[in-house]
């Protein structure tokens, strides 16, 4: 073989390894650039199965919310007027059934809020003692009942009856038994 043709193949050669190189160089460059996407790719699909996980989750929270909301209603008082006819029966039963004191309802209001009550005024009258078992009765109510005003005043000196008479205030803003 001659000099020149040895020449020509290590040129050739040559220029078919730079060419395999440029080949090697541009796959590789474009597999990098797949693996990135890949990466951004695997990380979006694992925070889409995270948010599905919250959003399962939460969902069944809301449903559970749902139906444990129907369960905890019957505690609470409603503004219907069968609940207003129910707690004033309520008051008036705690006087003369139990502390044998006379109560007659004065008023009895709506008040709004996050949960709905009732704010009623009532005329009582009783000896001290019935006076004083009504007030304790209605602090110990099967409800947050919340005294604003008890007032009483003695019966007349000239008079022979030991009755007194008063009014209390009271605001129903809470819980009531099933």
């Amino acid at each position: 073989m001659t000099m020149k043709r040895l020449i020509n193949i290590i040129i050739a050669l040559s220029v078919l390894n730079l060419v395999g190189l440029g080949i090697f160089w541009f796959e590789y460059s474009t597999i990098q650039t797949k693996r990135g996407e890949e990466t951004r790719l695997r990380k979006e699909i694992a925070d889409e199965r995270e948010k599905g996980i919250e959003f399962t989750a939460t969902q069944k929270v809301v449903t559970q919310a749902q139906k444990e909301s129907g369960a905890l209603q019957k505690y609470f008082y409603d503004p219907a007027e069968e609940s207003q006819v129910e707690f004033v029966a309520a008051i008036e039963a705690l006087g003369s059934s139990t502390s044998h004191a006379l109560v007659e309802t004065k008023s009895l209001d709506l008040i709004g809020g996050a949960l709905p009550g009732f704010r009623g005024e009532f005329i009582i009258k009783g000896t001290w003692s019935e006076l004083f078992h009504f007030l304790r009765l209605i602090e110990t109510f099967p409800a947050h009942v919340v005294v604003n005003r008890f007032s009483v005043s003695a019966p007349d000196k000239t008079s022979t009856l030991s009755s007194w008479t008063g009014g209390i205030n009271i605001d129903l803003v809470g819980l009531k038994n099933p």
